[in-house]
C-alpha cells in the first residue's frame, strides 16, 4: 500500500505515498485491520480509517511498497497494483499549477506534487470505491478523507455514495479535511452535504486563549470568523499534522509535551458545546518527520500499558490520561445541555452544562466558590476518581478545590468536573467517535 522510503526514520508521512490499495503496511496486514475492527466493536468504539482518495505516489517515484507492489511513476501504467494507467491522472499545465497556492479552487483541486486522480472517470470512481467498500467489509464504520479541500465535492460525494451501508446499519460517517482560511478558495460549506469537516481555527484559537488569557475562552467560537458551525465541525486540541508545526504562522498549538495545559485544552473543549470533539493519541518523537515507534526492522512497537494505565515504548497515549477520559464521559453525560453560569478570571474558568454537569479548571492550583448549576447534593470529582467530593447547596453554590496530588501522582490537575447522575446521560454518540483512527 505504501512507498518504501529511503530515509532512515520511515517518516510518518510515508502513508500518504499510495501504490495500490492492499492492506498491507508496518501497522499490519488486512486479517490485523478486521481483528482490531472486531475487538473494538465488541467495546462500543468505532474505526473510521485515514483515505487518500486524491493522490497517489509522487511523481516519477518508483519502487516497491510495502505490499510488495512494483510501481513506476514514469510508467504508462505506473501503478499496476490497483491498476491505474496515465489516463487516470490529471493533466495541468505547469505554468497554471505553479501560481500563487490556494486563492483558485480549480488549481488547489486539479494540480499536486503528486500523481493526482481524475476523479471524472467512472473506472477511476469505481476502484476508489470498492476500496472504500472493502474496509467496510472489514469492519470500517466510517472514514476520514485526508485532502477533501483537493477534491471536487460533487465528484467526492459519486464516490462516496457507492459506498455500502455499514455492517451495523445505516451509512458510513464521513470526516473531510477541509482547512479553513479567509484566504483560502476553498470553503467547508461545500462539503456539509457528505459529513463532518475538520474545524482548525479553533484548535489555533483555543491554544492561544489557554496559553494566554482564560477570558478570551468565551470567544473562543466566533461564527463570525470563518468558522464551521458547531453541527458540521470536527474540532481537536491538535492532530498529526499540527502537532508538528503544520499550521498558520505564529499559531498556538497544544500537544502532549506540555501535559498541563494540554489537559486544560482538552477539558475545555469536551465540557463546551461546540462541534464533535476528537481525542488524539500520540508516539513521542523528537523530529517532525520521525515516524512511529519500531523496531530495527521498521515493524512498529506494541502499545505496553502499566498498572496504573500508562503507556510507554514510545507511546504516549493521551487518551488515557485520566483527566482527558474522564472528560469524555462528561461529554456523554451532558452532551446537547446549554453552557451557563460561566464564570471566569484571567486564570480561572468554570461553567456548567444545564443542570446536568459542572467544570471548574485553572492554570494554578485554586480554591473558589462558583455556582454550579446542580441541585443541592454532594457530588464526585471524576477528574480524581471521586478523592474529592463537592458539597453544593440549595443555592447551587459550592467551594471548589482540585484534588491534591501527591508526589508518587503525577503531575497536579487543576481540573474539577462533576455530574448529576441523578439524570441519565443523554446518548453515547460521542464514544464511538472520539477514538477513530
Amino acid at each position: 500500500m505504501i512507498v518504501w522510503t529511503a530515509d532512515v526514520q520511515r517518516p510518518w508521512w510515508e502513508r500518504y505515498q499510495v501504490v495500490s490499495y492492499k492492506l498491507v503496511s508496518r501497522s499490519g496486514t488486512e486479517g490485523d485491520f478486521r481483528r482490531m475492527a472486531w475487538t473494538c466493536h465488541r467495546h462500543g468504539l468505532r474505526i473510521y480509517p485515514n483515505v487518500q482518495l486524491k493522490f497517489m505516489a509522487m511523481a516519477a517515484s518508483k519502487g516497491v511498497g510495502t505490499g510488495g507492489t512494483r510501481f513506476n511513476a514514469d510508467w504508462n501504467t505506473p501503478f499496476p497494483g490497483v491498476p491505474y494507467s496515465n489516463d487516470d491522472f490529471m493533466r495541468m499545465s505547469e505554468a497554471y499549477c505553479d501560481a500563487p497556492w490556494g486563492t483558485n479552487a480549480t488549481q488547489m483541486r486539479n494540480c499536486g506534487g503528486r500523481m493526482n486522480l481524475n476523479q471524472s472517470r467512472p473506472d477511476v470512481q469505481d476502484k476508489l470505491a470498492g476500496f472504500l467498500n472493502h474496509l467496510v467489509d472489514l469492519g470500517a464504520d466510517g472514514f476520514r478523507v485526508d485532502s477533501a479541500s483537493g477534491q471536487w465535492p460533487l465528484l467526492l460525494k459519486a464516490i462516496l455514495d457507492k459506498v455500502k451501508d455499514i455492517t451495523s446499519g445505516g451509512r458510513p460517517f464521513v470526516i473531510l479535511e477541509v482547512p479553513n482560511t479567509i484566504q483560502h478558495a476553498v470553503k467547508p460549506s461545500e462539503y456539509f452535504m457528505i459529513g463532518h469537516v475538520t474545524e482548525f481555527e479553533f484548535a489555533e484559537r483555543l491554544g492561544e486563549a489557554i496559553m494566554g488569557d482564560f477570558r478570551t475562552l468565551g470567544s473562543v467560537v466566533n461564527l463570525s470568523l470563518p468558522m464551521v458551525p458547531s453541527d458540521h465541525a470536527l474540532i481537536f486540541v491538535d492532530n498529526h499534522d499540527i502537532q508538528r508545526g503544520r499550521q498558520r504562522k505564529g499559531a498556538t498549538i497544544l500537544t502532549h509535551r506540555d501535559p498541563h495545559t494540554y489537559k486544560l485544552g482538552q477539558a475545555f473543549t469536551l465540557a463546551y458545546n461546540y462541534g464533535m470533539p476528537r481525542v488524539m493519541s500520540s508516539y513521542y518523537f523528537s523530529d517532525n518527520e520521525e515516524g512511529p515507534p519500531h523496531h530495527p526492522y521498521y515493524g512498529i512497537l506494541d502499545v505496553i500499558r502499566d498498572v496504573d494505565g500508562h503507556c510507554s515504548n514510545g507511546w504516549v497515549c493521551e487518551h488515557r490520561w485520566p483527566a482527558i477520559s474522564a472528560m469524555v464521559r462528561f461529554r456523554n453525560h451532558v452532551c446537547t445541555s446549554e453552557v451557563k453560569n460561566w464564570q471566569v478570571t484571567e486564570d480561572t474558568v468554570a461553567f456548567s452544562r444545564g443542570d446536568r454537569g459542572f467544570l471548574a479548571m485553572g492554570r494554578h492550583k485554586f480554591s473558589r466558590v462558583f455556582q454550579t448549576g446542580l441541585p443541592a447534593g454532594v457530588y464526585c470529582d471524576i477528574i480524581s476518581d471521586c478523592k474529592v467530593n463537592v458539597t453544593v447547596n440549595a443555592q447551587g453554590l459550592a467551594s471548589v478545590t482540585p484534588y491534591a496530588r501527591t508526589v508518587g501522582e503525577g503531575q497536579q490537575d487543576n481540573i474539577v468536573a462533576i455530574l448529576n447522575e441523578k439524570l441519565p446521560a443523554w446518548s453515547d454518540f460521542f464514544l464511538h467517535r472520539l477514538f477513530s483512527i
